[in-house]
């Protein structure tokens, strides 16, 4: 059997300290001698597309019951509950933060909405390009984790596009 490995946090156990702030490259597979693929670089304005839907919802008190209510990125609240997500992502990995980390988010053009069922609940997405800009390891645990809600279904997941130096 396994020895079973102790750790502090989800994030030590998986070892995503290292890859959020030291931006690891991946080796190639067992046997292969393929290239060796870094992540992508995230410093700057970075501009990025969806490759799944990106989902952000808030709680509507009607009655005694709690429904959730899909934010668009047209509203003021998408990018605000997007990174306050991120946020709760990062405590739950135990990432340290500087004081003052910042992160920002921006729609550009027209974004697509996208209605699913994902066990048994309706759940709306968007799809698009945004910009995103800000603490680095915030970024990278977003590109390595996703955005939004949902993300172990497959939601919240994107590319790099461009990267701008300014």
């Amino acid at each position: 059997m396994p020895e079973l490995h102790q750790a502090g946090s989800l994030g030590e156990l998986y070892g995503l300290h290292e890859k959020v702030a030291q931006r690891p490259v991946v080796p190639p597979p067992e046997g292969g001698d393929g290239p060796v693929v870094g992540l992508p670089e995230l410093s700057g304005r970075v501009l990025c597309e969806t490759l799944s839907p990106v989902v952000a919802s808030t709680g509507v008190r009607k009655g005694e019951k709690l429904h959730k209510r899909f934010l668009s990125p047209d509203g003021r609240d998408f990018w605000k509950v997007v990174e306050l997500n991120l946020r709760r992502k990062a405590a739950a990995v135990g990432l340290q933060l500087p004081p003052g980390a910042a992160v920002r988010f921006e729609g550009v053009g027209e974004w697509r909405s996208r209605l699913f069922l994902a066990q048994g609940t309706q759940v709306r997405g968007y799809e698009g390009r945004f910009v995103m800009e800000g603490e680095e390891s915030l970024l990278y645990l977003a590109h390595e984790a996703g955005l939004g809600e949902r993300n172990s279904q497959g939601f919240g997941m994107f590319r790099v596009v461009r990267r701008d130096e300014r």
